[in-house]
Formats: structure tokens, C-alpha cells, sequence
């Protein structure tokens, strides 16, 4: 893990397998793996102290400027006691389980 940096040089030169801290928006990470591929990530901790890393986009689909925008969000939602990442790995199981759900129905009820 790096220390601090403006995310916006680093995107420019980075080092691959390495994880960038912003310096403006705090938590805000960039992950660059071993091939280069580089994924912005927001680190938080709910209230219950379960720590969390969602990824937020790429880069460069997702500038710097969209990437501290849309962390400053995420954290804004986790001062007031909100789980974004928690609440999108509820969906994405619910949606999981109704697709079982309707299939068993269609299969042998239907």
C-alpha cells in the first residue's frame, strides 16, 4: 500500500501490483494488478466494523474526478449508517434466489 498521492498523477506511471491511497479523498484506492488493469475501490467500515472494499469502475472508463465524486457519495451514506456495499451483495442475492425460485416453479408447477 502507498502512502497518499494525487491519484490523477498517478494514473499517468503506475507501478503494477501495487494499491494507491488518495490524498484528497480519503479511502478512495487505486488497485493496479500485475498486467496493468487499473480498478478504483473505496475502503469503509460500517458501524458494526465490518471493513469493506467495493469496486467503484475502472480506469479509464472512470476519471479520477468521477471516481472522488462517487467515493465522497459512498462515504457520505456510510456516516449516516448505510452499507452501499452490503446492500449490493443483498440484491445481487436476491435476484439469485427469485431466478431459482421462478425456475423451480416453471419446472414443477407450471
Amino acid at each position: 500500500m502507498r502512502p497518499g498521492c494525487d491519484l490523477g498523477k498517478v494514473v499517468r506511471s503506475p507501478d503494477c501490483g501495487s494499491v494507491y491511497r488518495d490524498n484528497v479523498v480519503r479511502g478512495l484506492q487505486l488497485r493496479v494488478s500485475r498486467s496493468g488493469q487499473m480498478s478504483f475501490l473505496v475502503y469503509y467500515r460500517t458501524r458494526d466494523g465490518i471493513e469493506r472494499r467495493p469496486k467503484i469502475g475502472s480506469f479509464p472508463e472512470m476519471s479520477v474526478v468521477e471516481a472522488r465524486r462517487l467515493a465522497r457519495a459512498i462515504k457520505e451514506t456510510v456516516s449516516m449508517g448505510g452499507d452501499p456495499s452490503g446492500q449490493w451483495k443483498q440484491r445481487r442475492r436476491e435476484v439469485h434466489l427469485g431466478e431459482v425460485f421462478e425456475q423451480a416453479l416453471s419446472e414443477h408447477w407450471g
